[in-house]
């Protein structure tokens, strides 16, 4: 097969997370109000991005996913909680709206840094930034226009969506619609095997 992918590595959480999640985005929506324009994640799409590969030939997609198999053997399941609402850069000037990793950081560290090891073998360059943990919920559509955002966030107070363990690592494809992208998963990698 050839052609290109636009394509991440992710985790993915249990049914009951992304439940949990739905309710919690249902809140946010509330809090937040009509006036902040944030284009909210589908609750199916909710991940934890550990890269983001962009548009990839497909046959070194397959070659990767034949290294990151083996990326994962020395690290066992673990369990992770999300807790905790954000925005990046920052609540007062959000671009992107988040929830945060309680347990797992240091799991989710380790993962990303056998992501690395794997993908710059490929060409592939690191994040710049140091990685931190956390799980996109919305991104603000004009941050000029973010009216109720920080206080949305400030009126949903601390958020809990529970804990689920996380016990493989995906491959995931993107194609981007007009109605949101649509994720396929191209290959699952077990921890700890």
């Amino acid at each position: 097969m050839s052609g290109k992918k636009r394509s991440f590595i992710a985790v993915r959480f249990s049914e009951e997370m992304v439940s949990a999640l739905d309710d919690l985005l249902s809140r946010l929506k509330k809090s937040f109000g009509p006036r902040a324009k944030v284009k909210w994640v589908k609750p199916d799409n909710i991940h934890l991005t550990l890269q983001f590969l962009g548009d990839v030939d497909v046959p070194v997609l397959e070659e990767m996913s034949a290294f990151l198999k083996e990326a994962f053997c020395d690290i066992p399941p673990f369990e992770v909680r999300l807790s905790g609402l954000g925005a990046f850069p920052t609540p007062r000037k959000p671009k992107v709206v988040w929830v945060g990793i309680k347990n797992g950081v240091l799991e989710l560290k380790a993962i990303s840094e056998a992501v690395f090891k794997v993908t710059e073998a490929f060409g592939f360059e690191r994040e710049r930034r140091p990685f931190k943990p956390h799980v996109t919920l919305g991104r603000v559509r004009d941050p000029r226009k973010s009216f109720g955002v920080s206080e949305g966030l400030e009126k949903t107070g601390e958020a809990e969506a529970g804990s689920c363990q996380i016990d493989m690592v995906h491959l995931v494809a993107s194609e981007l619609t007009p109605a949101g992208p649509i994720y396929t998963t191209l290959d699952s990698f077990p921890l700890g095997r």
